[in-house]
């Protein structure tokens, strides 16, 4: 089964200025926060017609862009399992998720680079 490693670990740049978060920043959020993302995942992977062998004990990071709207964009496979129908999945998981409330510096929307790992086990 496919599963989220960590939401709270995820690593984060701000696009823009190319710095480190302060305590003045706040993180985007997905619509519900993480449970609800978590379960997007759940819900919506269409794990393609693959040799399990091929991804187990093996992850994935996906890399895309939270805009000041909270749209997703920019959308990169990081570290792949190896195999395209994967990442492929992976970019139209990412494709279909719904606008996030976006991070924010200082009080104001702001551009973020979002890092989502997946591991196979």
């Amino acid at each position: 089964m496919l599963f989220l490693v960590t939401i709270a670990g995820f690593a984060q740049t701000n696009v823009e200025e190319n710095s480190f978060f302060s305590s003045q920043e706040v993180y985007p959020e997905y619509p519900g926060g993480d449970q609800k993302l978590i379960e997007y995942l759940y819900s919506n992977f269409n794990l393609p017609d693959i040799d399990k062998e091929l991804i187990t004990n093996k992850m994935a990071i996906i890399s895309f862009v939270i805009d000041e709207e909270g749209c997703i964009g920019e959308i990169k496979i990081r570290r792949s399992f190896g195999v395209k129908s994967m990442d492929n999945e992976f970019i139209r998981l990412v494709e279909s998720m719904p606008k996030w409330k976006p991070a924010t510096s200082y009080g104001k929307p702001t551009r973020i680079t979002y890092n989502l790992p997946f591991r196979q086990t």
